[in-house]
């Protein structure tokens, strides 16, 4: 079984200016997904739930959680629901200042062999993002980036 632990991880960025276009925002909420999800990584964690905050111009604050169904190290089961949950976050008509994301809902993997091997795909992803990690560590973050379609 796996561990529920209390501890938790946070990435934020300040943008230069204030931000109003949704693809910005989003284009920001996915670099903190990575560098967040790298963080779990490299901690040995999964973590379930996702917390956005965003400061507004006028200094005012907004947050929102996702909570995963079953924990996870993958960036790639967070980003589809970063759309919804910028929406549910972004509450006011107001530009964007910062944006911090956090990790909770923290979780130890067993060193006990779970009695079900994990699906192939997900064992692949999981070595995808160790080598991408590997290469942004040695490298720079921007030498591997992620592609959006529009």
């Amino acid at each position: 079984p796996k561990q529920p632990q209390t501890e938790g991880r946070h990435e934020s960025i300040e943008l230069a200016e204030d931000a109003w276009e949704e693809p910005v925002l989003l284009a920001a909420l996915r670099q903190l997904t990575e560098r967040l999800m790298a963080q779990v990584r490299a901690g040995g964690a999964e973590i379930r739930r996702l917390t956005l905050d965003l400061r507004y111009a006028d200094r005012d604050e907004t947050r929102r959680s996702f909570d995963a169904p079953e924990p996870t190290a993958l960036e790639s089961e967070f980003l589809p629901v970063l759309p919804k949950l910028l929406a549910d976050t972004w509450t006011r008509r107001v530009r964007i200042r910062s944006l911090r994301l956090s990790a909770s809902r923290v979780y130890r993997p067993s060193p006990q062999l779970d009695l079900f091997a994990p699906p192939p795909r997900r064992e692949a992803d999981v070595k995808l993002a160790s080598t991408i990690d590997r290469l942004r560590r040695r490298f720079g973050q921007t030498i591997v980036q992620r592609g959006f379609a529009a």
